[in-house]
């Protein structure tokens, strides 16, 4: 749609001094078969594959909290630990005490006497 005359006049005078009317002056030049302009990168970055790894390694942390590590091996082991009655063995006896040193011997007389 066209603007009038005055305003189309004030947006030429204006564009001179005010970089949003020079911008309004060429968006009324366009036209709806020009259309907005889109530009495709080709790809979506890496943002998916950082969220795929996310959740895995949150997964496998899950699942060693959850079960302990545990996949598959029998969770009913026998854990009794009690002695046959009658077949435990004496304690071990304590070292013995050393023996006090010797008293030392007496000084040899003078003059080899």
């Amino acid at each position: 749609m066209k603007s009038d005359g005055f305003l189309r006049q004030y947006l030429a005078f204006a564009s001179d001094f005010s970089p949003l009317a020079s911008f309004l002056l060429k968006m009324e030049d366009r036209t709806m078969a020009d259309g907005p302009t889109v530009v495709n990168s080709g790809g979506g970055g890496g943002a998916g594959w950082a969220v795929a790894i996310i959740v895995v390694i949150a997964a496998v942390v899950a699942f060693f909290i959850f079960t302990q590590g545990d996949w598959g091996r029998s969770s009913n082991i026998d854990v009794n630990v009690d002695a046959p009655a009658g077949s435990s063995a004496p304690a071990p006896a304590a070292p013995e005490a050393p023996s006090a040193p010797a008293a030392p011997a007496a000084p040899a007389a003078p003059g080899g006497q």
